[in-house]
């Protein structure tokens, strides 16, 4: 088995590479191997987004509504206008939860596939006529939308892109959160990060942590009881829980990997708590300091694309508003997402969580 140390992540960890890789890398029969030998970088290609759907899309919606930065300066202040204007942000996922399996070798190669998926520049009309194909960008920035796939799978990427010569930056969301919240805290020895259950039964997020320079058991990752529709019963759930071991330490900042919670609603919900007066509320009052904020995915990860494409001077300079398309995955076949082929559950989760996305970038 070939050891190869890689990643500018990681550099010190010695991985073995999957046979899954090691086929992409030599195997002239794979689909995958053409993709990544004719792969190039392209100015005009996409920031494509890669995962599940309950991932995926709050973070392609965030990249295309987002409006946090002067365009012109790159100074945090919103200007009116998109900060990715003129960009094109693709999503892709199955629309199965499959990294989620507990198989922890193939939540790594689904994770590569669908890396490779967004450097293809063609796709399927239908997964019933390999034939019958249509253009697509492909991708000059990838995102890891999953944090299953960033911290079982992130180094296989890493390894691909280095033996293959790709020059794709790979933004993993997880590791922004938690970037950003070690940036906040003030004491690097203790962060919060909130996730449901079943999330932590196949992320190993202490790994992500300490790969972002954490400390070791310095990472503590806290399963609220979910309310059906109460924010605030989560909340409490939550902070109940962080006082469990007997802290009662403050908290600058949590890291909230849960994409189903809205981020305005969880933030309304923490305004009435520092705004009540009740006294049997003063202990959680007590828990949040006077700058605390949670941090999700997609605003880390929006504020890491604009500083990597402006850094590299990526940017297309188009005058124009952010396309989107949408692209269902099968191994490491594409197909852009009409509305014959939105499900009924898939219509649901769009109508919540990117109904822009939904509602102007989807095909009749």
């Amino acid at each position: 088995m070939l050891i190869v140390a890689v990643s500018c992540r990681d550099r010190s960890l010695a991985l073995p590479l999957s046979d899954y890789v090691s086929n992409v890398l030599t195997d002239t029969s794979y689909t995958e191997y053409r993709i990544v030998k004719e792969y190039a970088p392209d100015i005009t290609g996409s920031v494509a987004v890669v995962g599940d759907a309950l991932d995926v899309l709050p973070i392609v919606e965030d990249l295309i509504l987002g409006d946090r930065f002067d365009n012109i300066s790159g100074r945090v202040l919103s200007d009116g206008l998109a900060d990715f204007a003129g960009e094109r942000v693709d999503a892709y996922f199955h629309e199965s939860s499959n990294s989620y399996e507990q198989n922890t070798d193939r939540i790594r190669e689904l994770g590569v596939r669908q890396f490779i998926t967004a450097l293809d520049t063609s796709c399927l009309y239908s997964l019933y006529d390999p034939q019958k194909t249509e253009h697509k960008a492909r991708a000059k920035v990838v995102v890891l939308a999953c944090p299953s796939f960033s911290s079982h799978g992130l180094h296989d990427i890493d390894t691909l892109c280095q033996l293959a010569g790709l020059k794709v930056p790979v933004v993993s969301a997880i590791d922004e959160m938690l970037k950003c919240v070690l940036e906040k805290h003030p004491n690097p020895a203790k962060i919060t990060l909130w996730a449901p259950a079943e999330r932590s039964a196949t992320t190993d997020y202490n790994a992500v942590y300490r790969r972002n320079g954490g400390m070791e058991g310095g990472l503590r990752v806290i399963s609220p009881t979910k309310g059906e529709s109460d924010l605030w019963f989560s909340l409490m759930s939550f902070l109940d829980k962080y006082m469990e071991d007997g802290s009662m330490r403050q908290l600058s900042a949590v890291a909230v990997d849960d994409p189903s919670l809205d981020p305005i609603a969880l933030r309304a919900a923490c305004d009435s708590l520092r705004n009540s007066t009740a006294e049997e509320l003063i202990k959680y009052r007590n828990l949040l300091s006077k700058d605390f904020q949670f941090i999700f995915a997609s605003e880390a990860v929006s504020r890491s694309c604009y500083s990597l494409l402006r850094g590299s001077n990526s940017f297309t300079h188009r005058i124009a508003s952010p396309e989107a398309s949408v692209y269902l995955v099968d191994g490491v076949n594409a197909v852009r997402l009409r509305e014959a082929l939105l499900s009924d559950s898939l219509r649901c989760v769009m109508e919540q969580s990117a109904p822009n996305l939904l509602s102007r970038h989807v095909r009749p």
